[in-house]
């Protein structure tokens, strides 16, 4: 019979519990390292940003849907955290509160 792969004992580069040492990030790879899809994406890409950009801006001005919700997406994006204003009556007692809570 085999040994279990996880015996119960500290792998190696990991503290008595069981979190990872200093200087061990899990993975071995450097800190900042991007996948290979990602490096061959950018190398694919590489010099040609701006005649993308500007084929998706003719694209958009020519009523393509697709391209100009792209563009308006990149350009301003919606906001998440929008104010909301609520006019609320006013509070000047803890019984005041329940008014205010009710008119939200």
């Amino acid at each position: 019979m085999t040994e279990p792969i996880n015996s119960g004992g500290i792998s190696a580069g990991r503290n008595e519990d069981g979190t990872f040492a200093p200087g061990n990030a899990g993975g071995g790879k450097p800190r900042g390292a991007r996948p290979k899809v990602t490096r061959a994406v950018e190398e694919l890409l590489e010099g040609e940003h701006e005649a993308l950009t500007r084929k998706a801006i003719e694209k958009a001005l020519e009523g393509d849907m697709a391209a100009l919700r792209l563009c308006l997406e990149r350009i301003a994006p919606p906001r998440k955290d929008a104010p909301v204003s609520v006019a609320l009556p006013p509070v000047k007692s803890a019984a005041d509160a329940v008014g205010a809570s009710a008119a939200l």
